[in-house]
């Protein structure tokens, strides 16, 4: 007969276990993110549901969550350094399991997030200044669910295209600045401080990037956003450059055709 204690032990998940020595081998997900922050947190302020209820926003993209997951299974493993124990890791861009566009995207947002302080990273032939991800482990429920809200909120205001048709390209530097504005409006709104004022400063004093990247417009901090379209060269007629483009353009979709993308 089983005892009391054998029927209220749950049985163990094998795969939570190292197979080769039988100790524990897993990571702790915060259940919360699955519960509060997997759905959309924002709502359109204009467009309503066949019930009259304000419709919700796009949900965050998997890969933001793909990219959070592998980034959480380093930077939650605590190493001592210089006598204290710290909740750090070095991870170069093509490391994470996402393409380097969505990967250079995500840590933008994590540099302004609020919950994990990041120090970029740069090039070297010795591949030896990869980024550096830092978790306060005090970090409170409320600061993730402000940068979670920030971010859906940002994701569904990102223009795509300029005026004229023309897709944006990249543009780090705008997309930072409009999660930066937004963690810090998401957080007063739960009592929390800004803590991207200086980093927004920067960006407005044009310190932060080689383009413009901020601009102040009727005392609201907005990103500017800078066309995919090819730049014109110092020394390039306008008709060679018009040329150029063309030039570009055909080679492009050729590529496309025949399987080159």
């Amino acid at each position: 007969m089983a005892t009391p204690q054998e029927k209220t032990t749950p049985p163990q998940i094998l795969i939570t276990k190292k197979e080769d020595d039988g100790k524990s081998w897993y990571i702790q997900v915060p259940r919360f993110w699955i519960d509060d922050l997997f759905s959309s947190k924002t709502q359109y302020a204009k467009i309503k549901n066949a019930d009259g209820r304000n419709r919700s926003c796009n949900r965050i993209p998997a890969s933001f969550w793909k990219y959070t997951f592998y980034l959480w299974r380093w930077v939650s493993v605590p190493r001592e350094i210089d006598g204290r124990w710290q909740y750090t890791t070095k991870i170069p861009m093509d490391n994470f399991p996402v393409r380097t566009p969505a990967a250079v995207q995500w840590t933008a947002a994590y540099a302004v997030s609020g919950v994990i302080r990041v120090k970029a990273g740069y090039w070297t032939e010795e591949h030896d200044k990869p980024t550096e991800f830092t978790y306060e482990p005090n970090t409170s429920h409320t600061a993730w669910k402000a940068y979670i809200t920030a971010l859906n909120y940002a994701l569904n205001i990102r223009p795509t295209k300029d005026k004229d048709g023309d897709a944006y390209g990249q543009n780090t530097g705008a997309w930072k600045v409009l999660v930066a504005r937004e963690v810090d409006r998401c957080r007063k709104d739960r009592g929390l401080p800004p803590v991207n004022e200086n980093w927004l400063k920067v960006a407005l004093a044009g310190g932060a990037d080689r383009r413009e990247i901020a601009e102040l417009v009727n005392g609201v901090i907005e990103p500017v956003w800078h066309s995919a379209r090819r730049l014109q060269k110092t020394d390039e007629t306008d008709d060679d450059y018009e040329r150029r483009l063309m030039l570009e353009g055909a080679y492009t979709a050729d590529r496309r055709e025949h399987g080159g993308f």
